[in-house]
C-alpha cells in the first residue's frame, strides 16, 4: 500500500477478477486509533478511523503547532513526522488534536523516537 500516492500494488500469477473495497469516513471518533505509537525512526504515523473534514493538528509540549493534516473524506490519514517547514521533528511527545466539521474532538499523546 501506498498511502501517499494511494495506490495498492499486488502481483498476480493467475487470471482472476478482483475487487479492491475502500472504506469511507467512520460515523464518529469514537474508534478512532492512532499507530504506531511510540513512531520509531522515519516511519509514518497513521490516524485511523476519522470522520470526514477532519482536521488534525499536532503541537508539541510547549504548545507550540507543528503540523496540520487535513484529511480529505478517506478513513485513514498519514503523517511524515515532518513539520509544516518539510523538517523531520525532534524525539519527544507530542500532542494531536482531531475535530471534524460536526464538532467531535479527540486529544491523545504521541512518542517520537528518533
Amino acid at each position: 500500500r501506498d498511502y501517499v500516492n494511494k495506490t495498492v500494488t499486488a502481483q498476480l500469477n493467475h487470471f482472476s477478477v478482483y475487487a479492491l473495497l475502500g472504506l469511507g469516513p467512520a460515523p464518529d471518533l469514537d474508534k478512532f486509533t492512532v499507530y504506531p505509537n511510540p513512531v520509531r525512526a522515519n516511519n509514518p504515523v497513521y490516524f485511523n478511523n476519522l470522520t470526514a473534514e477532519t482536521m488534525i493538528k499536532i503541537f508539541n509540549l510547549a504548545g507550540e503547532l507543528v503540523q496540520t493534516l487535513g484529511n480529505d473524506g478517506d478513513n485513514i490519514e498519514l503523517w511524515d513526522t515532518t513539520n509544516s517547514a518539510g523538517e523531520k521533528i525532534a524525539s519527544g511527545i507530542y500532542i494531536y488534536l482531531i475535530t471534524d466539521e460536526s464538532g467531535n474532538k479527540k486529544t491523545g499523546k504521541l512518542a517520537i523516537i528518533r
